[in-house]
């Protein structure tokens, strides 16, 4: 209702359309995500509408039978002046489960014996984010910019186990997490920007185990090795693409991007990423290039190729690529 009077309120001229829809698809590490972006200019060149929708599918064992995430979300964006952009947006996931049928071995009179447990998980979240931007928009040799940004994400994870005979257990846990972040860019002659960026996350309680199943389940049956393996991590929960094999403490990104004339442009970056709890680290090398095939279409491509350095499990190298475009007004 608010929107459909601010509308009305603007001025003829402010409602020609001014705005942009893009799509990307992102594939790999045994995860498929894509999403939609559109924006709509409520005052051109001034104040945006953004709409975004994003649905990740995640298969990280055979065996488990995942639903996909939805991701709904909308808020603004506000250019004030020349040099600063403010973002301000909220996003949604509602619940999906992923289930498992787990085969436990137990021993009963000297008698190995086979007993089915049905397992299901749960989630869904909430998130807000908040992210300023700097620019100079100078036209000298050496330009810069900053930004900072800042998430709130709500967590609530679920699980249930039906045993044949010990009865059922159920778990639900409501994780909080923080993500500030910042970075800098600086521009070399209008052509080169060489960019660095940090983030660190907080959570409210350990979230490789979050959402598991905690004390409340007999020893028994809680200690048995497969068993254990069907706790959820917090890694396969997130409603955005993930393609990391753990939930991140912190991470570190430098980047190079060139301009290649006015149509192509390339960049080349590398991450650092530090995994909770001593879990581990990954590094991650990506090359992204843009083509500009007008001046409303753009189409892209990215390849990043990750190494795991787990201490759990044996290190391992995996990879996934990207691919979008976008339609925008001149």
């Amino acid at each position: 209702m608010w929107l459909t009077l601010l509308v009305a309120l603007l001025p003829l001229e402010a409602r020609a359309f001014d705005g942009s829809i893009s799509t990307e698809l992102s594939g790999g590490n045994r995860t498929f995500s894509a999403s939609l972006i559109g924006d709509w200019g409520l005052v051109p060149d001034r104040l945006y509408l953004v709409a975004t929708y994003g649905v990740v599918r995640q298969a990280p064992d055979p065996a488990l039978d995942t639903d996909p995430s939805h991701l709904l979300g909308l808020g603004v964006d506000v250019i004030a002046g020349s040099h600063w952009l403010t973002s301000l947006s909220f996003n949604f996931s509602p619940k999906a489960s992923d289930h498992q049928t787990v085969v436990l071995h137990e021993r009963v009179l000297d008698r190995l014996i086979d007993r089915s447990v049905e397992v299901t998980h749960t989630r869904r979240s909430a998130q807000a984010l908040l992210a300023a931007a700097w620019q100079s928009n100078g036209l000298g040799d050496l330009e810069g910019g900053f930004d900072a940004a800042a998430s709130a994400a709500w967590y609530e994870l679920g699980s249930v186990a039906v045993t044949p005979h010990a009865g059922t257990f159920s778990a639900t846990t409501r994780l909080w997490v923080l993500k500030p972040g910042a970075g800098a860019t600086l521009t070399f002659f209008g052509h080169t920007d060489l960019g660095v960026r940090g983030t660190y996350t907080w959570y409210s309680e350990d979230p490789t185990t979050a959402g598991g199943f905690d004390r409340s389940v007999p020893a028994e049956l809680r200690d048995t090795p497969r068993f254990e393996s069907i706790n959820s991590l917090f890694a396969q929960t997130q409603a955005n693409a993930n393609f990391s094999a753990a939930p991140p403490w912190f991470d570190l990104r430098a980047s190079l991007t060139h301009r290649f004339g006015e149509k192509v442009s390339g960049r080349l970056a590398f991450t650092f990423t530090r995994y909770v709890r001593g879990v581990g680290n990954a590094w991650a090398v990506s090359n992204k290039w843009t083509w500009r095939v007008a001046g409303w279409a753009r189409l892209w491509a990215a390849v990043t190729a990750q190494y795991d350095q787990l201490t759990s499990t044996a290190s391992f190298f995996s990879g996934y690529g990207t691919l979008g475009a976008e339609l925008a007004t001149e």
